[in-house]
């Protein structure tokens, strides 16, 4: 039933967004904080750089909710190759940012090279998700099982 896919979809899209919210706020606020776990509080340098980083991971971490959910049901729902597509799109978007914009802005456009990926697959996988319902919607309207 369609409409139970819909709704799973949906709720697992707010579940992880929630999640993504939530530790979008932990990596903005104790990120640098939190790579005292691995950096030395004497490379204040690395610890600088891992904040900024982690902070601007955490103002787009909710992103990641939309991915997972939309590729997994777009895989689930037996389009794999589709869901592939979407890991290829995050991998061109990284490379994209890393020669288009790491020359001009230097770290901070590494710091938003995630990011990128993750909002170019959530909009192609989003899309895609659409159009596997739509398949399977008109599949099951002509009797096709």
């Amino acid at each position: 039933r369609i409409d139970r896919v819909r709704k799973g979809i949906r709720d697992g899209v707010i579940a992880g967004v929630l999640y993504g919210i939530g530790i979008g706020l932990v990596l903005i606020f104790f990120g640098r904080t939190m790579s005292l776990l691995f950096v030395n509080a004497e490379y204040t340098a690395v610890l600088d750089a891992s904040g900024q980083y982690l902070r601007a991971l955490g103002f787009f971490y909710w992103v990641l909710g939309i991915l997972n959910v939309t590729r997994m049901s777009v895989q689930g729902l037996g389009f794999s190759m589709r869901a592939v597509v979407g890991g290829v799109l995050e991998m061109i978007a990284r490379i994209v940012v890393s020669f288009g914009l790491v020359p001009v802005f230097g770290f901070n456009a590494i710091c938003i090279a995630d990011q990128s990926a993750w909002i170019a697959a959530a909009i192609y996988m989003a899309i895609m998700l659409r159009v596997c319902i739509k398949r399977i919607e008109n599949k099951n309207s002509r009797g096709v099982e």
